[in-house]
């Protein structure tokens, strides 16, 4: 075998940094151990590792990570969704350019990008009461990219919106707020399948507890509708833009995936999209609402 002569990381803000694009960092030592410094706080950056010997330089795959925001934790540091668990009280962030867990950005244009804003469109603790928006998230705000808020602590559901300059919904996401660790209470059937203890949203696995419903979804939506109570809104409390969740018949102008994006408080009756199974299917896709990590389970799973 050849002896490396030369090994280390190689970094930077835009893709495709193992063409030498990026900021090389040597490993120091006989070690394969390297410390990078100086990174930008609630950046993202992607990275390879290489190693060199005479018959040239190897470059691992490609990897992305998110630099943390002082005092602020970054709930997309590992990778985004279209769902954050939160489990504690605090100051939090996340990538809200990025669609779902794909690469595909809800706005290319970074000046259009500055008229951006945040919104929390309802808050629930998943009970038949009413609860006031900024029970269980507050301070939302938009700011280059990011969307980050205050936690309170308190256990339910809220989803979060950011519009463009004239109001347009552009993309939402779910934050769970609740006190459980999904991997260490996840179980693991016969057929090697893990899925969680519990449906998406719930608070907790007592049976007959309206609390452990979760949230419902239509198929294929990533945003999560109203819940066991009916339509009558009593489930959520709502704030502008949208003061109910609504329920409409569809038609040839809210038939559609861009609708629902726009809307993600309105319910569809009749959709034809919803059996599309690449919306949800077994790769996770930017539609999936499951968080970091997990994903809606295919046919293969329930068998």
């Amino acid at each position: 075998l050849a002896e490396v002569t030369d090994a280390g990381v190689i970094y930077s803000t835009t893709p495709g940094v193992s063409s030498g694009n990026g900021t090389k960092v040597t490993r120091t030592g006989e070690e394969n151990i390297v410390e990078v410094t100086g990174l930008t706080e609630g950046t993202k950056y992607y990275a390879v590792a290489y190693a060199t010997n005479s018959y040239g330089t190897t470059y691992s795959k490609e990897i992305v990570f998110y630099t943390e925001f002082a005092n602020c934790t970054n709930l997309s540091k590992y990778g985004t969704s279209n769902c954050y668990i939160v489990t504690k009280p605090g100051a939090y962030t996340f990538d809200a350019i990025v669609k779902g867990n794909g690469n595909e950005s809800i706005c290319n244009d970074e000046a259009l990008r500055l008229g951006f804003s945040a919104i929390v469109l309802w808050e629930t603790n998943n009970t038949d009461t009413f609860i006031e928006v900024e029970e269980i998230i507050r301070n939302v705000t938009y700011d280059a990219g990011y969307v980050r808020f205050d936690a309170t602590g308190v256990p339910g559901n809220a989803l979060i919106a950011v519009k463009d300059s004239s109001g347009t919904i552009l993309w939402s996401w779910h934050i769970w707020s609740c006190d459980f660790d999904p991997y260490a209470t996840a179980n693991t059937y016969i057929s090697g399948a893990v899925l969680m203890d519990r449906n998406l949203g719930a608070l907790n696995v007592e049976k007959n507890d309206v609390r452990s419903y979760g949230l419902f979804y239509q198929w294929g939506r990533k945003d999560p509708s109203v819940g066991p109570l009916g339509r009558n809104g009593n489930y959520f409390a709502v704030t502008a833009p949208a003061d109910a969740i609504n329920y409409v018949s569809a038609t040839t102008s809210n038939n559609t995936l861009t609708f629902t994006v726009n809307n993600p408080t309105t319910v569809i009756d009749g959709s034809t999209w919803n059996n599309e199974d690449y919306l949800w299917s077994s790769e996770k896709t930017i539609y999936d609402p499951c968080p970091i990590g997990w994903r809606i389970p295919d046919k293969s799973a329930w068998e």
